[in-house]
């Protein structure tokens, strides 16, 4: 466990493609989040779940809640709503829909950390949710929300135009972690293809 680190999970996405709430939706018999939360418990301090709707989620043992400050604004919103109130100085990011996250990637990362933000990169992009912030982003981060900035990658990508972003190279932690890490499930189709492995 690291004493610097809370894990935030984001939580409150519509699901819109999925067509139903897929952090509730069960896999190897267990909720998505469920397999995020447990994922990652033993290498954070705390655990965060930032979602609109608390009761949903009053299953999950030993977690703090927090809502969007704009709620169905996406997951930008979601990592400043939670960066904006962590106790610890670092913060790992994800989302509630990374069934085969392995909590070994914070170490990973940790280890490499430098500037506000360590993130997997790969090909020009980022993987925002698979990544290291540390509490001291979420003034840059909402800057660059009430400027109009929408995504976490463009986040990303404004960081790095200041040298504040470690970047990590995405196949490191592929031939590392296992091809599946990054794998999150978005519609119907990538869910029946993973309960079908």
């Amino acid at each position: 466990m690291n004493e610097e680190i809370t894990g935030i999970v984001l939580a409150g996405g519509l699901s819109s493609r999925m067509g139903e709430d897929k952090s509730l939706m069960d896999f190897k018999g267990k909720k998505l989040i469920e397999q995020v939360v447990e994922a990652i418990r033993p290498y954070v301090d705390n655990i965060m779940i930032v979602a609109d709707n608390h009761e949903k989620f009053s299953f999950l043992p030993n977690v703090t809640m927090v809502r969007d400050f704009e709620p169905g604004r996406g997951p930008l919103v979601g990592m400043i709503s939670g960066l904006e109130v962590i106790s610890t100085s670092w913060a790992f990011v994800t989302s509630c829909d990374l069934p085969f996250l392995k909590g070994e990637v914070i170490d990973y990362l940790w280890m490499q950390k430098d500037g506000s933000a360590v993130a997997p990169w790969s090909k020009g992009y980022y993987e925002p949710l698979v990544g290291l912030y540390h509490r001291d982003a979420a003034i840059k981060a909402k800057e660059f929300f009430l400027q109009g900035g929408k995504s976490l990658n463009g986040f990303l990508k404004s960081l790095e135009s200041e040298n504040l972003v470690t970047k990590i190279d995405k196949e490191d932690i592929l031939k590392s972690l296992g091809v599946d890490i990054f794998i999150n499930v978005n519609d119907k189709k990538t869910y029946d293809d993973i309960l079908e492995r």
